[in-house]
């Protein structure tokens, strides 16, 4: 899916959010980042491949300093728009991640986002991104029969955080249509940690 498909997508997804509820937003944040985040201090947030926002909008309700990074320009147009109306501040940028069109500054964060994204070539310079004590949450949709790009293959997600101690890595399966479950799809999820520099 190109740049211009995830402008059509993230416009018609917001236009629909809005015409259902046009109060302030307060869409709920992955809940993986929730339950971890809620454990740690305040710092600086980078949240790549952002999407509309949920998770840097949340992480800046709650006093971080937050850079929030899609290749969307209409994904951050709502971002910027929605943390206006929450009067909350945070860093924006309109970059292409395959591309590597955004620098992660070493050393820099105490937490990294890559939610709902699967890029091989990121997570090492995410990994050198973390300050000392630093803590990375990833999540990755799986690969199934017929769907394999920008997907990890099962079993495989660990081999991609190296460096760094892995606190919580899991796999949960898709749910079946008859389950109450607001997770449809099969992920897999990494939170780990910097310990050291190197």
């Amino acid at each position: 899916m190109g740049v211009q498909d995830w402008d059509r997508r993230h416009r018609d997804a917001d236009y629909q959010r809005r015409s259902l509820d046009s109060a302030t937003p307060n869409l709920p944040p992955a809940p993986l980042l929730e339950d971890i985040a809620s454990h740690l201090r305040p710092g600086k947030a980078l949240d790549l491949a952002c999407g509309t926002g949920r998770n840097a909008l949340w992480l800046a309700q709650r006093r971080w300093n937050v850079t929030a990074v899609d290749g969307s320009a209409a994904a951050i147009e709502i971002v910027r728009r929605d943390a206006a109306s929450l009067g909350v501040n945070l860093a924006t940028h309109v970059a292409d991640l395959e591309k590597h069109e955004f620098e992660i500054v070493q050393s820099a964060w105490d937490l990294i986002l890559i939610c709902n994204y699967f890029q091989p070539d990121l997570y090492a310079s995410a990994i050198r991104g973390l300050a000392r004590g630093g803590t990375i949450i990833a999540t990755a949709l799986l690969a199934e029969s017929g769907e394999q790009r920008y997907r990890v293959a099962h079993g495989q997600f660990e081999r991609y955080f190296t460096g760094v101690t892995i606190v919580r890595s899991s796999e949960t399966r898709a749910a079946k249509p008859s389950e109450p479950s607001a997770q449809r799809r099969a992920m897999a999820e990494i939170v780990a940690r910097r310990d050291s520099i190197r």
